[in-house]
């Protein structure tokens, strides 16, 4: 059966009405009456499937497995949107000629308890009542594997000899929740500018459904900038060993989020790098150091690279190569940071000369971009020295691009 669009719309509010209130059934939240008040219209098809998450409690020994939690969430979702030939769903159906008829009606009776029992198995999954059973694939169908990593730009305070995060949780995006990566592990704690110049660090490997996915947030140790005087979870470490606690606005509460598109595919393994940039997350507020949300998500076998060597003839000691997705410099760029803002802030990334007089620009999806060339004095900025226009990008390859302070263009 096909449905209409707007059948398809009204499955898809109904399925994220069912998963939020089996949700807020577990934790204790609701209980079945308030979620059937929440929802009246829905009364009817929600109560049964409410019902199985009421009555059965999770026993304390069983533990089901993280990557058939995934399985049973597809399985789920797949009995509501009719997917499976025994539950074809919505609850009505409609005829020119008459009122609405009950579409479960039209089946015989032992499709139905095939359905049910479908559906129930799947409710009590998600409720993590039902345990994976022994002999079966470790992999799910419908489910893939997200390998993530981290990374960061490099900083341009001189000064600053590490920037400490620690991750509690690792949660991504999918039908408006966030799901918890129960493979990981937490608290972890990682020091960001140990993975600069296109290091990177597995954060770990996750059971995902199959789709498509444009966000992933981390549950930091982080409390709310004025509730505490220290934060041992995250914090700046400076040359002389002190440190300063890094705090953000509402608190750890609603997560540190990443953004960028990539897809998981059934039974395969898509590898995904978030790019932190402390450079653009780290600003100072009045005494305070406050993290603002500034990762993007990169697909690993999508991404490219920029590096080369540097000829430093200018006065300045450091050199900095800010990448500019092509047509988006502006001169504004340049001006002093105002408020909880840093200089060159649409900067996709940026690379540090080395001491061998080398730079790197990694995890640059394919496309054209613009070098602006930097002269800095330790983390004093001094000015932009010039532009290399029009720099070829191709994923899975290095483009090599040589910078002379003295050869370069006045404008991009």
């Amino acid at each position: 059966m096909k449905f209409e669009k707007g059948e398809e719309t009204e499955l898809k509010k109904f399925e994220d009405i069912l998963a939020q209130c089996i949700e807020d059934i577990k934790a204790g939240r609701a209980s079945i009456e308030d979620c059937l008040d929440r929802y009246p219209s829905m009364r009817e098809q929600l109560e049964p499937l409410l019902r199985i998450a009421l009555e059965i409690r999770e026993p304390p020994d069983v533990k089901p497995s993280s990557s058939f939690k995934v399985k049973a969430r597809v399985q789920l979702m797949d009995q509501i949107h009719g997917r499976q030939a025994v539950t074809k769903w919505p609850w009505s159906r409609y005829n020119s000629q008459m009122k609405p008829i009950p579409y479960i009606r039209r089946f015989s009776m032992a499709r139905v308890i095939v359905a049910a029992v479908a559906i129930s198995l799947a409710v009590l999954a998600v409720l993590g009542v039902v345990y994976w059973t022994p002999g079966t694939p470790e992999q799910p169908l419908g489910t893939g594997t997200l390998k993530l990593y981290l990374s960061d730009a490099p900083l341009d305070a001189e000064n600053v000899t590490g920037v400490y995060i620690t991750i509690n949780e690792i949660q991504y995006h999918l039908g408006r929740q966030w799901i918890t990566c129960e493979e990981f592990e937490g608290p972890k704690k990682y020091n960001l500018l140990e993975l600069t110049g296109g290091n990177i660090t597995l954060l770990g490997e996750f059971a995902l459904p199959a789709g498509n996915y444009t966000q992933i947030r981390f549950m930091l140790d982080i409390p709310e900038m004025g509730s505490h005087k220290a934060n041992p979870g995250c914090y700046i470490e400076f040359a002389d060993n002190s440190t300063e606690p890094l705090f953000v606005p509402s608190g750890g509460e609603t997560g540190y989020k990443a953004t960028g598109r990539f897809e998981v595919t059934a039974n395969e393994t898509v590898e995904v790098t978030a790019d932190f940039d402390v450079r653009k997350a780290v600003v100072v507020a009045g005494s305070s150091y406050i993290l603002n949300p500034t990762i993007r998500l990169i697909v690993n076998s999508q991404a490219g690279s920029i590096s080369g060597s540097i000829t430093n003839s200018s006065n300045y000691t450091d050199i900095i190569v800010f990448a500019y997705e092509d047509g988006t410099w502006r001169e504004k760029e340049t001006n002093e940071p105002a408020g909880q803002k840093s200089r060159f802030p649409d900067a996709i990334t940026s690379g540090k000369m080395d001491e061998e007089g080398g730079y790197n620009l990694a995890l640059l999806a394919a496309g054209t971009y613009d070098l602006v060339v930097a002269g800095y004095n330790g983390a004093d900025f001094g000015e932009v020295l010039g532009f290399i226009s029009n720099v070829q990008v191709q994923s899975k390859k290095a483009t090599i691009q040589n910078i002379d302070t003295d050869a370069l263009e006045a404008s991009p």
